[in-house]
């Protein structure tokens, strides 16, 4: 893999969206996609929180390839015009 190639691809939809009583949503997210050229799906389960009229969410989840191998992730995002997020693995 070189610089600029692409690591992963990912489509999916929310699963359910409720909101809490603090003002915070929370959110189930599931997608499928490549991830370094290896199939995989993914769930995610977080909490989005209210932040000077965008939401910033934390959200933790594992992903699944064909093979049964398994990658626990996490998601960081920020959206208000953009869409910015950092997905992290755990070892």
């Amino acid at each position: 893999m070189a610089l600029g190639d692409l690591a992963f691809e990912e489509t999916g939809k929310f699963a359910g969206i409720r909101a809490l009583p603090d003002g915070k949503v929370e959110a189930t997210y599931q997608g499928t996609g490549k991830l370094f050229g290896a199939d995989y799906s993914s769930i995610y389960t977080g909490v989005a929180t209210p932040h000077g009229g965008s939401f910033i969410g934390e959200f933790s989840g594992i992903c699944t390839t064909k093979g049964g191998d398994t990658v626990v992730c996490g998601l960081m995002e920020g959206c208000d015009r953009t869409f910015r997020q950092c997905l992290y693995f755990f070892e």
